[in-house]
């Protein structure tokens, strides 16, 4: 099987030269990075994103007198609900070019301790974004800034319609609104799709310049 090998000068936030990561794809992953690459050229062409429409909360607050309280834009729409549709294969840890296989894939081609340092870090925000960093709300046995409950909610309300996760969203529902949960879960979606691109944008981009022999003089993991 062929591979195709990948040098990549990393540079410091000064511009100077910090070394270069190397790795070796096989044509299967790069295929796979290509797949990943095109599934968010598609989700960006949505009118959600051309339009800057993400939902997004600007704030979350919870007291035990007021339960959970949320400023932002969480607005429906069909323009969300198509977001959803394409961010699928991007989403589900089960799609060949989803975000966590692709990074997973770079993780294990990759032995630059910068650039490992930094998937790890794309990882985190990915899997518990902004809010997760600082607190966590728990709704019975339930923290909801985690990346198994954002899992839920999909495979519970979005894409498989599970029954029993659906009684377990149902119970969340009943203690918060569903307003509530739905506006956390868009919210973590919106968040999910901001580190997707930076991945997008970033390492996969430079790769895929490489391999097609048009060399860029730098590289930024996000």
């Amino acid at each position: 099987m062929s591979t195709h090998a990948v040098s990549l000068p990393m540079h410091a936030e000064d511009g100077s030269l910090l070394g270069h990561a190397q790795a070796a794809f096989t044509t299967g992953e790069l295929a796979v990075l290509r797949d990943f690459a095109s599934s968010v050229t598609a989700l960006e062409d949505c009118r959600l994103i051309k339009d800057d429409q993400m939902p997004r909360l600007a704030t979350i607050n919870f007291s035990q007198q007021d339960g959970v309280q949320m400023n932002g834009t969480i607005a429906e729409s069909d323009n969300v609900y198509a977001a959803l549709h394409l961010a699928r294969p991007l989403l589900l840890a089960n799609e060949p070019a989803s975000f966590e296989n692709v990074l997973g894939l770079l993780g294990r081609r990759f032995e630059n301790p910068t650039l490992r340092r930094a998937l790890k870090t794309l990882r985190r925000h990915y899997e518990s974004g902004r809010a997760g960093q600082y607190f966590q709300v728990t709704i019975g046995s339930t923290p909801m800034f985690t990346p198994d409950t954002f899992k839920l909610w999909l495979n519970a309300a979005e894409y498989h319609r599970d029954p029993d996760k659906r009684e377990v969203l149902r119970e969340i529902e009943a203690a918060i609104g569903p307003a509530s949960v739905r506006g956390l879960m868009l919210n973590m979606f919106a968040e999910k799709i901001d580190v997707v691109r930076r991945l997008r944008h970033g390492l996969v981009h430079a790769i895929l310049r490489r391999v097609d022999g048009d060399v860029d003089s730098g590289q930024s993991v996000g």
